[in-house]
């Protein structure tokens, strides 16, 4: 694979217009990894590891490319994608960033990109592009997902969720808690799977979990077993609601069903 970008792109104040040298590093780091599509799936470590920044400043950056605009659309998504192994981030960068992506092999011929020894560019790579700018999205299978910056995120999230559940502050041990968010929370699931984790377990504790040395949930039990408990019943409970909606499919006539009716019985 390979990308190339517009020269009068850049001319035109690109780098600028996504706020920067810093942006427009991270943005060519996901688009190394993009298919032709501009579809990347690489984790925010490694976009760290290749440019030298910290999981946090990654972070932070990915969140100003996505609320960053050009022609009225989005730098960049991120999707949720649902896999054989699981779910996991899938960064989408702008057809109008000026960034084409396409075959390996290729070479360049008196300014313009082409395949290997072809001298033009020819209409297999003509034809990606047209795919590229005309191929809608599916987004009814997608969900855009949740960016922690740092585990003090997911900390601040979990007392956020217990306050609104019991009204009353959860005090954590800082140090602890978060070196644990970071080594078993961070390190194992996507961010919209800890999203998930965490507002099952405060959907579903008291009925399922809770007992007398644990009536609340704690970050200590959802760093060792709570979180794959948790994840479990909200896949349970996302089945379920999808079999129910399936089943009222099944009645769900419109009016012309019941005039047809009506008439069979005069």
């Amino acid at each position: 694979m390979f990308y190339k970008v517009d020269i009068e792109s850049i001319k035109n104040g690109l780098i600028k217009e996504v706020g920067g040298v810093k942006h427009f590093a991270v943005l060519s780091i996901i688009a190394s990894y993009a298919n032709d599509k501009g579809e990347a799936f690489p984790s925010q470590d490694t976009i760290g590891e290749l440019i030298g920044f910290t999981r946090k400043t990654v972070n932070g950056v990915i969140k100003d490319l996505r609320s960053t605009d050009v022609e009225g659309e989005p730098v960049l998504q991120i999707l949720q994608e649902k896999t054989a192994k699981g779910r996991r981030n899938k960064y989408v960068l702008s057809q109008k960033l000026g960034l084409h992506f396409g075959k390996t092999g290729v070479t360049q011929t008196e300014g313009v990109v082409t395949e290997q020894g072809s001298g033009v560019v020819t209409e297999r790579l003509q034809e990606l592009e047209r795919t590229t700018e005309q191929e809608p999205s599916n987004k009814s299978q997608e969900q855009e997902s949740i960016v922690f910056d740092n585990a003090k995120d997911v900390v601040n999230y979990f007392r956020n969720k217990y306050f609104d559940k019991y009204e009353e502050t959860y005090q954590p041990n800082w140090g602890r808690d978060a070196a644990m968010i970071k080594n078993k929370l961070l390190k194992t699931y996507t961010d919209e799977e800890i999203k998930t984790i965490l507002d099952t377990v405060f959907s579903e504790y008291d009925q399922r979990w809770a007992n007398d040395k644990f009536p609340r949930p704690t970050i200590g039990q959802l760093c060792s077993w709570l979180g794959n408990k948790a994840l479990g019943v909200a896949d349970s409970l996302q089945k379920q609601e999808e079999n129910v909606e399936a089943e009222s499919e099944k009645y769900n006539y419109d009016e012309s069903h019941y005039d047809a009716l009506l008439e069979s019985l005069d």
